[in-house]
């Protein structure tokens, strides 16, 4: 891909979660460009969630992936 991708975003400590966003090539309407965020949530020091979404032209959010990470013991 020769898109770069440029990141903004803030960092909540109370709900220790990082928000990302950012503007990109859309998966679904090649030539044109979609609004995306990427939410990293720690639920735990054993468990965190990476949740990436995408913004349709109705301006709803739509999830397109989910990453549950468990630390092995």
């Amino acid at each position: 891909m020769t898109h770069l991708w440029q990141y903004e975003g803030s960092v909540d400590l109370a709900a220790e979660t990082l928000t990302l966003q950012t503007e990109g090539p859309c998966p679904q309407s090649p030539g044109t460009v979609a609004k995306f965020k990427e939410v990293m949530e720690v639920k735990s020091k054993e468990h965190r969630v990476f949740t990436s979404s995408m913004q349709g032209q109705d301006g709803k959010w739509a999830t397109i992936a989910t990453i549950k990470y468990r630390r092995k013991e």
